[in-house]
């Protein structure tokens, strides 16, 4: 056969291409817009990559079924162009005796070949692709509403109250969950923590957003939400050094500049750390709340050093058993060469050390301004986990858990001067300040009358809780806010 049945081949062959690339796309969008009408409908939640994958096995499937249904054969193309255009099977037998010779054969694939080559232009018939037309629209009528219908909140019996009751039942990663999650990677973005702490916990928060599409039940969501967690508390809190330096300076017997340190990364504790803008309104404050914790500590520490206060040993100054306990301090801590507080400590020892054992006032006034604002880094970075980690626990029903306090190991020679007591309810070695914690109420579990602050952390925890959730309307949340800041602030001794 010559150019004209090649020409109509390549024809039919194109067409077929072309309503199979209809068939496919149809097929694709119509699978996606059932599946995502059903889903938004229903309250499920699909990672986007579900849907894409949907449509293309849809539509790879389809068009290539269609493309094998209309895969144009020689003899169905002949017989095709002789019903089409009246040619009395000449395609047909010019195609049976394409091998064959003689003068008669020639002279009839000769005919049809002119034929073929001058045939008329085909009107347009609707006929024959009324059926694509109608797959297209059925498609297109499922798949455009589909991305308007409006989304139903997901079924409460998808956020159980508390997944690690049933961690066997049944996950989805819903919408809500998403969102909120998206939320507080924005919001840890914009923090003003160092850029290598900021990258770390936002990474780890990431990497929980795509991990969680996966999550098949409570267990494998609780497993994926705590490997995040450890995440986060290793980018923000677990590289802080307070810890370690004020346990070595308790090993040393400097019990009061351990204390001072305790006290003053945990001010936060007296704050209502709920929210974002809770952590927003702690940084502001957090040098003026650090200094006003550890201002009398230092004062007493200052004018112990000024006097040169014996240390009990005849032989040794005051002044030079502490600046020699700061160094063996912060060799027995772990903390970095390059931590800010470490160094304020080394600074603080080696001015007393160059000053003939004597306290200058440069050298207290720099340590006040320095020693403060270095613990109001640390502090800010614990306010900041606690409400990273809070709310990462909130979004996904777990369980939140108590502020757990710390305090340093103190050496067994020597007590702080106002008690070691750091927890919510405590004074953090203020003894010019009252605070209802002391106060005694009746506890109606045991029958008997006990000091607020030994039941003040559970009746924080609910108090945490109603905040967080939107129990409380807008006007409760403010009396309990100034409520609790009162509580935990203390007001000053009239005597």
């Amino acid at each position: 056969m010559g150019e004209g049945f090649k020409k109509q081949k390549t024809r039919f062959l194109r067409n077929a291409i072309i309503k199979s690339a209809v068939c496919a796309v149809s097929l694709g969008l119509f699978a996606f817009g059932i599946v995502f009408l059903a889903t938004r409908v229903s309250g499920i939640s699909l990672h986007a990559g579900y849907y894409a994958l949907i449509a293309v096995v849809a539509a790879l499937s389809s068009g290539g079924v269609t493309f094998l249904l209309l895969w144009p054969t020689e003899k169905a193309i002949a017989k095709e162009l002789d019903s089409e255009y009246g040619l009395n099977e000449k395609v047909q037998t010019a195609l049976a005796f394409r091998d064959a010779e003689g003068e008669v054969v020639d002279m009839l694939k000769s005919d049809t070949e002119k034929r073929l080559l001058n045939l008329p232009k085909r009107k347009f018939d609707a006929t024959k692709i009324w059926q694509y037309v109608l797959i297209a629209a059925m498609s297109l009528a499922v798949f455009v509403p589909s991305l308007f219908a409006p989304a139903r909140t997901a079924l409460a019996t998808s956020i159980p109250q508390n997944p690690t009751e049933n961690p066997t039942a049944q996950y989805v990663f819903t919408e809500e969950q998403m969102a909120d999650l998206q939320e507080l990677i924005d919001n840890v973005s914009i923090t003003p923590l160092d850029d290598g702490v900021k990258a770390g916990a936002v990474d780890a928060l990431k990497k929980l957003k795509n991990n969680l599409p996966f999550a098949e039940t409570n267990g494998d969501m609780i497993g994926f939400v705590n490997v995040a967690l450890k995440s986060v508390n290793g980018a923000i809190k677990d590289p802080l050094s307070y810890r370690s330096i004020a346990n070595a300076l308790g090993a040393v017997a400097q019990n009061d500049l351990a204390k001072m340190i305790a006290d003053g990364v945990q001010v936060y504790k007296n704050r209502i750390i709920v929210g974002y803008a809770d952590v927003v309104a702690f940084y502001a404050e957090r040098v003026q709340a650090v200094t006003q914790v550890t201002e009398k500590g230092l004062t007493a520490f200052f004018d112990a050093l000024a006097e040169g206060k014996e240390a009990g040993d005849d032989e040794v100054g005051f002044v030079e058993k502490t600046y020699g306990d700061i160094y063996t301090a912060l060799n027995l801590s772990d903390a970095d060469d390059a931590d800010e507080l470490r160094t304020v400590l080394y600074d603080f020892a080696k001015a007393l050390a160059q000053n003939d054992n004597t306290l200058t006032n440069d050298a207290a006034l720099t340590f006040d301004i320095n020693f403060n604002a270095a613990l109001a880094e640390q502090a800010y970075r614990l306010a900041m986990n606690k409400y990273v980690t809070n709310r990462l626990r909130e979004i996904f029903g777990l369980p939140v858990p108590a502020d757990e306090s710390f305090v340093p190991n103190y050496s067994q020679s020597s007590d702080p001067s106002d008690g070691t007591d750091s927890d919510l309810q405590g004074g953090y070695g203020r003894g010019d300040m009252l605070y209802g914690s002391d106060d005694e109420v009746y506890d109606p579990v045991t029958g008997e009358y006990v000091k607020y602050g030994d039941i003040f952390n559970d009746y924080y925890a609910i108090i945490e809780s109603l905040l967080r959730d939107g129990t409380l309307t807008e006007e409760q949340q403010a009396v309990v806010r100034a409520y609790l800041e009162i509580l935990l602030s203390g007001i000053k001794d009239k005597e």
